[in-house]
């Protein structure tokens, strides 16, 4: 197997950890479902805004039946993590940074150097992160390039590769500015949020979710 095969295999497995950890089901439930609605897109949306977030917030327990996306824990900014060394590392934090810099140059704003901390704050409390990336993915991928278009893979073994299609797209998605060093889990979960609506669908995801407000139902 290639590379990103083994990228993608990796990815889909720890996928598939975090939703069975968050909605109490693996990726397998969502691949084998013949159609979404906005609820099982939100679902995985906020599954990449939660991989977004990780190296600075906190989890907790809460009621699945007392939100919109049924999720069995919040997830919370922690100042004292957005402060750390370990943020600074992380491809999160290099994401972040991309993503302020692009948004300022389309807007003409003088260029100044990102600061990843106030922008996870801003985010946190403004838009929310899916919302931002959705912004980034819509300048730089939705139209300017033809998403490929495969299925979502319904079960997930070690033994069997991903389609050709899934291979092409996260090469694709790697050659977008801060997603170059982002995690198996957050390509493969964007792979299969492509793959699952579409290319069209994609894009007017992206279009919705964009301009949304706190859109990770926390």
């Amino acid at each position: 197997m290639s590379d990103t095969e083994v990228f993608l295999q990796h990815g889909f497995a720890a996928l598939s950890h975090l939703l069975q950890e968050e909605y109490g089901q693996p990726l397998a439930h969502w691949a084998q479902m013949p159609k979404w609605s906005d609820a099982e897109s939100l679902q995985i949306s906020r599954a990449l805004a939660i991989l977004m977030k990780q190296p600075i917030a906190d989890a907790a327990e809460t009621d699945a039946a007392s939100n919109e996306t049924g999720a069995r824990r919040r997830w919370t900014i922690n100042d004292t993590k957005i402060a750390s060394p370990e943020f600074a590392s992380s491809w999160q934090y290099h994401l972040l940074a991309d993503i302020e810099n692009a948004q300022e140059k389309e807007t003409g704003q003088m260029a100044v150097p990102a600061d990843p901390r106030r922008f996870a704050l801003f985010i946190s409390y403004e838009r929310g992160y899916f919302a931002i990336l959705a912004g980034h993915l819509l300048r730089l991928l939705c139209d300017r390039v033809k998403l490929p278009v495969f299925a979502a893979p319904a079960q997930l073994s070690p033994d069997q590769p991903p389609a050709d299609e899934a291979v092409l797209a996260a090469d694709l998605l790697r050659q977008v500015p801060g997603l170059e060093q982002a995690s198996a889990t957050f390509i493969a979960g964007l792979v299969f949020l492509m793959s699952k609506q579409g290319a069209r669908g994609f894009g007017d995801w992206c279009d919705e979710r964009s301009t949304a407000q706190s859109d990770e139902r926390m």
